[in-house]
Order: structure tokens, then sequence, then C-alpha cells
């Protein structure tokens, strides 16, 4: 079995270095549905393929989410968790105008 721990450290650093989109920091609440359970989540950063967010009881990587937020709901996959945060990926991109109606261009940030 494989624990959040263990997930994130199968990544490598080219994995962050080379994301085809910029991450946008925000801080919003959000909630992440888990099967029949609903945990309160703080979006930390958002491209159009994911999010990074700051989860108390992060999932197993792998797991098959839900996040709302901004009184939308996006289907997404748990890609990495470590400690109290985790990342998902995106079952489909978000469209540039949802990007653009949370964030400011200011916010852009390629790292």
């Amino acid at each position: 079995t494989s624990s959040a721990g263990q997930g994130y450290s199968m990544l490598s650093q080219s994995t962050f270095a080379n994301r085809p989109q910029p991450r946008r920091k925000i801080f919003q609440l959000g909630e992440l549905r888990i099967g029949g359970t609903i945990t309160r989540v703080h979006l930390l950063d958002v491209s159009e393929g994911g999010a990074r967010l700051h989860c108390p009881n992060a999932p197993a990587v792998g797991s098959a989410v839900t996040l709302r937020w901004n009184d939308q709901a996006w289907r997404a996959v748990i890609a990495w968790a470590a400690e109290e945060k985790c990342g998902v990926r995106f079952h489909a991109p978000l469209p540039a105008s949802v990007i653009t109606a949370i964030i400011s261009p200011q916010q852009i940030e390629r790292d």
C-alpha cells in the first residue's frame, strides 16, 4: 500500500519544474469530497490543470475527489500528498475564464 508521504516522494523535481501552465497563488476556502466525506480545505494555488491545497487529512494518492470552491465543482485525482498539503490534477482543464474570474494577472508565478 502506498501512503500519502510515499506518493509525494515518487514525484521528481522535474515534475514541478516543467509544469505546462503557470500556477496562480490564491487563498480561498473550498471543500474536498471523497466518496461521502467532505473535508474543508484552503486552496493555495491553482492552474488550469490542478491545484495545491492545505488539507488537514490529505487523502491517498490516486483517490478520486471533487473539489468545490467559488460555487463550482471540479472532478480531480490526488496527484501527491505530504504532511497537511496535497495536489489535485483536474480531469478536464479549468477554462481560462474561471482562472481569470478568481485571480488577478499579478499573481501568476512560474516556478
